[in-house]
């Protein structure tokens, strides 16, 4: 699957701020631990709660094999719902790594 035009050529933290955006709308306090602390954000881009849920989604354009590693972790943060987001397939490498039970290309269970 080729690339959107969307988001050809543009930085990742578009995708965090589209998402940031829409959760809160949505109602959701969302914190963007990228900007906030990157060096120490656990696999965990963005943090959105409200008084039922808290959600937590992790943003990439073209994930490649060394990103698993942050699915991993992403995957064992205390949430409701754990989200992972990209804008371009990924690459083989990826596809090859054990990652954690998907229910969809986007959501980790």
């Amino acid at each position: 699957m080729a690339i959107s035009p969307v988001w050809k050529g543009r930085p990742e933290e578009l995708i965090h701020q589209c998402l940031e955006e829409a959760f809160t709308a949505k109602g959701y306090k969302v914190r963007n631990i990228h900007n906030i602390d990157r060096p120490h954000e656990k696999g965990v881009d963005l943090e959105c709660q409200n008084p039922d849920e808290k959600i937590v989604i992790q943003a990439k354009i073209k994930p490649v094999s060394s990103d698993t590693k942050q699915l991993q972790t992403l995957a064992k943060v205390n949430a409701t719902r754990r989200i992972y987001v990209y804008a371009d397939e990924p690459t083989v490498d990826f596809k090859k790594e054990e990652l954690p039970n998907c229910l969809s290309c986007f959501e980790i269970k």
